[in-house]
């Protein structure tokens, strides 16, 4: 039986942060999107997608790449033709590109970005789509997913690019499709969907091939792209909240919201290469025939929206006693006027009000069990996970 460990999560909202894009040369075809990308060089590579050039689907004789240092877009010629794919998955390891995933795609393709020489891994044991998929050394982390229409996996893989083997190692909590990233040797499985959107960010640890840990972000997200900058984990796009950009801080469990200027997206992918942060194709709209499938390429310097202390904020912000019987107290540097909402495990408020002159809630008109507060002041929130016993 697995054990989990729940953590707060704290959330902030801060005006102060911003992130302006600015548009790029476009992806030198009609749209682009359905797709991920990699990073080789401070080059940023297409591995798979639905693309259109000059009025036709194009097939994957060759591989967009865009040289974020001249702001041109060129074409990657292997000596094999590639499989056609969507919502696949690419990954690179020294000077080689390891495409996999997609509908009915068990082929492992290797690129060689040097020679264009392609050659062929061991079969990949299970072909997914919407998967998340992640590099810590020399293996490849591929977990979660969608089999086929509205089956998905919990499984999680890694393949090992010296061996050339694939090992299955422990399930996620919850089969959906998603996107993660490693930082210091832990997954970050984020959001998803399943039939609903999720939430959720769970935590592997590599180690101990153990699933040790949740955090409940404040909004689901899908169809979105993740990116990493140190110890931040960039979630942009959603499928509906389609120009909302946030990130998670692994390293102290905050989650900020940053306001921007980005075409909203989904379906896409993002990149970060010297403090800039690169959005590359996907849509606004379901049809691609109605004009909100992009070829679009933005850009943005993370350090106009990194530059703000805004997390020493919350510091100054405590709840006390945690687990509690009857009262908690919110322990604030500042201000003691704050909004707060209080939220079961399912996400129901169940108890919302103002404090102005007292630090003191009362949860004596709810039963006992598992609950999220927030407190909500000027331009910030933070949330709390707490334990009425």
């Amino acid at each position: 039986m697995k054990n989990f460990f729940f953590f707060f999560l704290l959330t902030i909202s801060s005006y102060s942060q911003n992130l302006n894009f600015i548009d790029l040369e476009n992806i030198p075809a009609d749209y682009h999107s359905l797709l991920t990308t990699s990073v080789f060089n401070n080059k940023i590579i297409i591995n798979c997608g639905n693309g259109y050039v000059n009025g036709e689907y194009y097939t994957y004789d060759f591989l967009f790449q865009y040289d974020t240092e001249s702001n041109t877009w060129s074409t990657i010629i292997p000596d094999n033709e590639l499989a056609d794919k969507i919502y696949a998955n690419g990954e690179v390891i020294g000077n080689s590109l390891y495409l996999f995933n997609g509908y009915g795609n068990n082929l492992v393709e290797i690129v060689n970005l040097e020679t264009n020489e392609v050659t062929y891994g061991a079969e990949n044991p299970l072909s997914r789509r919407r998967s998340g998929s992640a590099v810590n050394g020399n293996k490849i982390y591929v977990f979660g997913g969608e089999i086929d229409s509205n089956n998905y996996s919990s499984q999680l893989y890694s393949y090992n690019v010296d061996s050339d083997i694939w090992t299955l190692l422990a399930d996620m909590p919850n089969p959906r499709e998603t996107r993660g990233e490693i930082i210091n040797n832990k997954i970050y499985a984020i959001g998803g969907y399943n039939g609903s959107v999720s939430n959720i960010i769970d935590i592997y640890n590599i180690e101990s091939n153990e699933w040790e840990s949740q955090f409940i972000m404040p909004y689901g997200v899908s169809a979105n792209s993740l990116t990493v900058y140190n110890d931040l984990i960039f979630i942009v796009g959603d499928y509906s909240e389609l120009d909302r950009i946030g990130y998670f801080d692994t390293s102290n469990e905050v989650f900020n919201t940053v306001n921007n200027n980005m075409i909203g997206r989904r379906h896409s992918d993002s990149e970060v290469i010297n403090n800039n942060i690169y959005l590359i194709g996907g849509n606004y709209t379901s049809s691609a025939t109605d004009g909100g499938w992009l070829n679009s390429t933005q850009r943005a310097n993370l350090n106009d929206a990194l530059s703000i202390p805004t997390i020493n904020q919350l510091k100054g912000i405590t709840i006390s006693p945690n687990p509690t019987i009857e009262n908690i107290k919110v322990n604030i540097n500042s201000s003691k006027k704050y909004l707060f909402n209080i939220y079961d495990n399912t996400g129901k408020k169940v108890l919302t009000g103002e404090n102005i002159t007292s630090d003191h809630i009362s949860l004596s008109k709810i039963s006992k069990g598992i609950y999220y507060i927030e407190v909500i002041l000027e331009n910030f929130s933070k949330t709390f996970k707490i334990i009425k016993s």
